[in-house]
């Protein structure tokens, strides 16, 4: 909520939503996890799709925070082989 302003009602967070923050992964083979003794803490990469913006995120708010883009990626993650695709609609 305290958000810089970048634009009349447009705030910082209204327009990177998905870049101005951070984040950390350790990626590894399973021996390495088992050596570093992180066997509870550890999660499976199932399926990895990447996508980016289209034209299209121009036409709404909705788009601009990147409705559209979220949703093609996970459609195409469905084409895996996965237990379940619940999480990714």
């Amino acid at each position: 909520m305290n958000s810089p302003k970048i634009h009349g009602v447009l705030t910082k967070l209204q327009c990177c939503p998905t870049s101005d923050g951070s984040g950390a992964a350790i990626l590894c083979d399973e021996a390495t996890m088992l050596k570093l003794k992180k066997e509870n803490e550890a999660v499976e990469i199932l399926a990895m799709e990447l996508t980016t913006d289209s034209p299209k995120m121009f036409e709404s708010a909705r788009e601009v925070i990147g409705y559209s883009m979220a949703k093609q990626c996970a459609n195409k993650g469905k084409q895996y082989d996965i237990k379940s695709t619940k999480n990714l609609e």
